[in-house]
């Protein structure tokens, strides 16, 4: 790697940017292979002659309100790329290019290794699946699968990235994503059929039954939300 966070260290306003920083292998900007944690900064124009232009990850790596723009990687995770712990909150992934997949972020979420997206922006990023074994993610790319049950993307926008694909935008839409959803199931609730007026006289007309009625004796209809 070339500029080279040690791991365990913690940055917070930092500007790892226009240095011209080059990895001659992975971890343009920076390697991670212990525990890291970056807030309020900003990793940019840095390139690896192999994955993760703007940072490589293989240990636990944090990364709150920051930003990775304009990285490029000669393979894989063109801003970003995580075989370990990934935990990405507020950050803004741009402008960044891989020549293989991910031209954002190359992901590999396991049972033992998990990746959290939140709230952020990944937009502008490039993938060139033309190049030999490459063929996905300009945004994103995370090979799924059962055995990869812990990737979460939570309110965050992908837009507006690019797949330089043969295959055409189906399937640089679809190839390798595993889908996922929340849903919500609600039984009917119980509600009384009330009056507006004193029939009982007891002062208050906001308690008295309809006629020939009980206490929650109708139901709403029941709802599902998907």
């Amino acid at each position: 790697p070339a500029g080279v966070l040690m791991p365990g260290q913690f940055g917070r306003g930092a500007l790892l940017r226009g240095s011209g920083n080059v990895a001659d292998e992975t971890g343009g900007g920076l390697y991670n292979q212990g525990t890291l944690t970056v807030e309020d900064s900003t990793v940019g124009l840095n390139t690896a002659n192999l994955d993760g232009g703007g940072l490589s990850n293989v240990g636990t790596a944090s990364i709150h309100r920051s930003t990775f723009e304009n990285n490029l990687a000669g393979l894989d995770g063109g801003g970003l790329f995580s075989q370990g712990v990934l935990d990405l909150r507020n950050a803004t992934i741009s402008g960044n290019s891989a020549q293989g997949s991910g031209g954002g972020l190359r992901l590999f979420s396991t049972v033992q290794n998990g990746t959290a997206i939140l709230h952020s922006t990944i937009t502008n990023n490039v993938a060139n699946s033309n190049s030999p074994g490459a063929n996905r993610g300009g945004g994103i790319a995370h090979p799924g699968g059962v055995d990869d049950p812990t990737f979460l993307l939570y309110s965050t926008i992908v837009s507006g990235n690019f797949l330089q694909s043969t295959g055409g935008p189906v399937e640089d839409i679809l190839t390798d994503w595993t889908l996922s959803a929340i849903y919500t199931v609600q039984s009917g609730q119980p509600y009384s059929a009330y009056v507006s007026t004193d029939i009982n006289r007891d002062s208050n007309r906001f308690n008295d039954l309809a006629p020939g009625t009980t206490r929650n004796e109708f139901r709403l209809p029941a709802q599902i939300s998907f």
